[in-house]
């Protein structure tokens, strides 16, 4: 019975494209603080441990699937400069994967270090390996639209939706990221996070977390 009920119900909100058809109702993420991109930076240019400010920097990077190549209109854009040394692609059932060794990661994470170097308007930011070899690359285009400083800190923000089901509510998530430098050269790191369901007039679901990047 129960399941009948279901069935009609889907059945009546598709014929009417009523109910909840999962659209979410996009507005003003209401960011805080503002970014101007034409403040400047502080400069970020060193080295620093570990290959996690790396990925901080590299999420930010999207891939066009149909191309099969890095988007060019993406605040991130990144390259592969060599096969990571805990990396395997494995063919399985007619797919190619990646597949990771945890112990070799957990090796090259004693030896790995995040190199940034700062061009004007572009931001690059190497992994380092053992005996500095540089393993993958990306680079942060100062002039995008997702992109800018507040008093000296660098900010980066993005807002993605994602439609429900028939009967489910959309998402929307809006990220945004702050580096900033202490006063001992070490790089801080702020993540917000926050989700709404629904529309985004409602009060979000909040998440905040910082982290230290110290000088190699």
């Amino acid at each position: 019975m129960n399941f009948l009920k279901t069935f009609l119900l889907v059945a009546v909100c598709s014929l009417a494209m009523g109910c909840m058809t999962g659209e979410m109702d996009l507005s003003e993420p209401q960011w805080n603080p503002p970014i101007l991109a034409k403040d400047t930076c502080q400069n970020f240019d060193g080295r620093y441990t570990g290959q996690s400010l790396f990925q901080e920097f590299a999420q930010f990077a999207k891939w066009d699937y149909v191309r099969k190549q890095w988007r060019l209109d993406a605040a991130v854009t990144r390259a592969s400069l060599k096969t990571l040394p805990y990396e395997n692609k494995r063919v399985v059932f007619g797919e190619v994967r990646t597949i990771v060794d945890p112990n070799k990661e957990k090796i090259f994470e004693q030896y790995a270090s995040t190199l940034i170097k700062q061009q004007g308007k572009i931001i690059e930011v190497f992994l380092v390996g053992d005996k500095g070899v540089l393993y993958s690359k990306v680079i942060l285009n100062m002039t995008h639209k997702n992109v800018g400083c507040n008093k000296g800190r660098l900010m980066i923000r993005e807002l993605s939706s994602h439609f429900g089901s028939e009967l489910s509510k959309g998402t929307a998530t809006a990220i945004e990221y702050e580096f900033y430098k202490l006063k001992d050269d070490s790089l801080q790191v702020v993540r917000k996070k926050r989700n709404w369901v629904g529309n985004m007039k409602e009060e979000p679901r909040r998440t905040e977390e910082t982290q230290r990047f110290i000088v190699r």
